[in-house]
């Protein structure tokens, strides 16, 4: 018994079909069994022609769904990888506008991005399921942040000087002191710098109206 005779015993093949291969050669063992027949220049690349055959009695089920393909040169080989799926590059036009994005799917207009269009109709279910799920989990993130910024503001207001919320009590003036000290003091310095009389006074005259408003002395504040 040679090594081509051990050769043809390992393989799982029905006696009848070992019998009908030749035993004086492994190259001709490997075209035998290459239902295309080719042939090979190198010795050690004869193997490569009976691949399909020893996979449909030893694994038949790798052949299933187009598991063995070609490669550039005719070589028979398994998948070993799923295809490469390449997408678009540029992104979608994203309308943030909620208001419009309503408004479309009044008017009836397909608001569908193109990339889930291009799905099945079981990946777009399962796409919808997703943007859903995204879409509670942005709520769910929103409501949190906006409700620890209340209690962060609320708690602050506690311990900021004259508690947070009366903090123009400490210039002993009315709740709007903060106003008249704004708009009172610099329509004095802008009087008081102003040469034309007519406008002097018409700024004087708005200096005094804020002062009784707000109960700012604004002369205190008069440009010396």
């Amino acid at each position: 018994m040679n090594k081509t005779t051990e050769y043809i015993d390992a393989l799982l093949l029905s006696e009848r079909e070992k019998a009908a291969l030749p035993k004086t050669d492994i190259r001709a063992v490997h075209q035998a069994l290459d239902a295309e027949h080719r042939t090979y220049s190198r010795e050690d690349d004869s193997p490569l022609g009976s691949v399909k055959a020893r996979l449909e009695h030893a694994w038949p089920d790798s052949l299933a769904q187009g598991q063995l393909i070609k490669d550039g040169e005719g070589r028979d080989h398994l998948q070993a990888m799923p295809k490469a799926t390449r997408s678009s590059m540029f992104p979608d036009p994203w309308r943030t506008n909620p208001i419009g994005r309503f408004w479309d799917r009044l008017r009836g207009r397909d608001v569908t991005p193109r990339y889930v269009s291009r799905l099945t109709k079981e990946e777009q279910a399962n796409e919808q399921k997703w943007r859903t799920v995204g879409t509670i989990r942005r709520y769910i993130l929103l409501i949190l942040t906006l409700a620890q910024t209340v209690i962060a503001t609320w708690y602050m207001k506690t311990i900021l000087p004259y508690q947070g919320w009366a903090a123009d009590q400490s210039y002993g003036y009315g709740g709007a002191g903060y106003l008249g000290l704004l708009y009172a003091a610099p329509a004095l310095r802008v009087a008081n710098r102003y040469p034309h009389l007519v406008c002097r006074a018409v700024l004087l005259g708005v200096s005094r109206i804020l002062d009784g408003v707000d109960g700012i002395l604004a002369t205190a504040y008069r440009a010396r």
